[in-house]
């Protein structure tokens, strides 16, 4: 049987919308309050609950609400909701379950109005057309499978297969030992974008074309992929695909967005309560939502008293001193006492790189890429658009430094794809 998203009038849509989006907000505080604070205070997760903070957060929270898309028509919207829903709102209800500083939670809030104002439409009628190569889908297509039949092979051939392991409990046992043999030099860099941006972007070419055969090949090779690297987000990664694929092949309505994760929360609550399993709250509640709003806080405590780095570990080395002995990343886990990469989005990165100039640098750039990707993807249907281009979003967004993901985690290699690969008019068919 088919399965299809109800449609309903614009009132009621409007109305179920907020509804939605406000029976969120309410189940991550009472997710926060109940499950991941009483069990994850050693990490930082306390209470300290103040009417007057919590109400402010609420506020913090809704002014947002009347410019959110209520349909999802151009790539920015779906940028905006999954910033509002992934980032945001975790951070408000962090925010006012703590009674911490509302200067990060409002200066996050700014950056992302920023980027609401700088994506409008007639911006984005500023961006200049850029004229297509009638080979460049042929070229994307064939340099895609040669750089995973390299990446296979090279696994084979470094020896990094030997340390393949499908075990989630013990894949950082194995992920230095693989990365030590295969990440060798310029490798590093390559690998990574075979695996973040080129496997998932011609899967989600096979999905358009529908050659599934092709993308159960393409699922097969992640999964190897997973095995050899420990990385679990590889999994993750074409499972993302079939979603946006599935999601708006059969609507687009914003509504339906923060149901999903509404359900996902209450699951993974209802699975803690019922069967005394936190493995789905630490995994989609703690570690997706909570931990990049905890950290933002840290990123803004920390560079609030201390120097900022003003890009002296990377662009603007050969000028700037970098003051410090060890990254960004490694500190913040050293600050909070947590140990390991403490690594977050472009609002606390660019808030490490130069405060309040800094993440209104990032925020720029960060808009700057967007209105590229959708400039450059009306070429596309808006699900293919999307599945191409959430992976390295999303990083920028809450998990990765925007510098890093730009040339790391493959936005910029992302951009050169839709380039080379866009032909004839543009298009916005589902």
């Amino acid at each position: 049987m088919k399965l299809v998203f109800p449609n309903f009038d614009h009132a009621a849509l409007k109305l179920f919308y907020f509804v939605s989006l406000v029976l969120f907000r309410l189940s991550l505080d009472f997710t926060y309050l109940f499950v991941i604070a009483p069990v994850y205070s050693f990490m930082g997760f306390g209470v300290e609950f103040d009417v007057g903070t919590y109400l402010l957060s609420w506020a913090g929270f809704l002014i947002f609400y009347p410019f959110l898309p209520v349909v999802l028509e151009r790539l920015s919207d779906v940028i905006l909701l999954l910033a509002y829903l992934t980032f945001l709102t975790p951070l408000s209800s962090f925010y006012g379950m703590t009674d911490v500083s509302a200067f990060p939670f409002f200066v996050s809030t700014l950056s992302f109005f920023t980027f609401l104002v700088l994506t409008r439409k007639p911006v984005l009628n500023v961006v200049p057309q850029v004229v297509y190569l009638r080979e460049g889908r042929s070229i994307v297509k064939l340099v895609s499978l040669l750089l995973l039949a390299f990446l296979v092979s090279w696994y084979f051939a470094s020896g990094a297969v030997r340390y393949i392991n499908f075990d989630f409990s013990k894949v950082y046992e194995f992920r230095e030992l693989s990365a030590e043999v295969a990440n060798v030099g310029f490798l590093a860099y390559l690998n990574s974008w075979i695996y973040q941006v080129v496997s998932i972007f011609l899967l989600a070419v096979c999905l358009w074309e529908r050659k599934y055969f092709f993308v159960a090949c393409l699922f097969l090779v992640q999964i190897f992929f997973f095995g050899v690297t420990g990385h679990k987000s590889l999994l993750f990664y074409p499972f993302l695909v079939l979603g946006v694929w599935f999601y708006f092949k059969r609507t687009s309505s914003a509504l339906w967005l923060p149901t999903l994760l509404l359900g996902l929360v209450f699951t993974a609550t209802a699975t803690y309560f019922l069967i005394d399993n936190i493995w789905p709250v630490s995994l989609f509640v703690r570690r997706a939502l909570f931990i990049p709003a905890s950290l933002t806080y840290d990123y803004f405590s920390f560079f609030s008293v201390n120097d900022f780095v003003f890009w002296g570990n990377s662009v603007l080395s050969s000028v700037v001193e970098y003051p410090y002995s060890k990254n960004i990343a490694p500190m913040i886990g050293e600050y909070n006492e947590l140990g390991g990469n403490a690594n977050n989005g472009f609002v606390s990165n660019g808030y490490a790189h130069a405060g309040l100039v800094g993440v209104f640098i990032y925020t720029v750039i960060f808009s700057a890429f967007v209105l590229l990707l959708e400039k450059f993807t009306e070429y596309f249907p808006l699900w293919f658009s999307v599945a191409i281009t959430v992976i390295p979003i999303r990083s920028a967004i809450i998990s990765s430094d925007l510098l890093t993901v730009i040339l790391t985690h493959g936005l910029l290699l992302t951009l050169i794809f839709v380039l080379l690969f866009r032909f004839g008019k543009p298009s916005r068919q589902r």
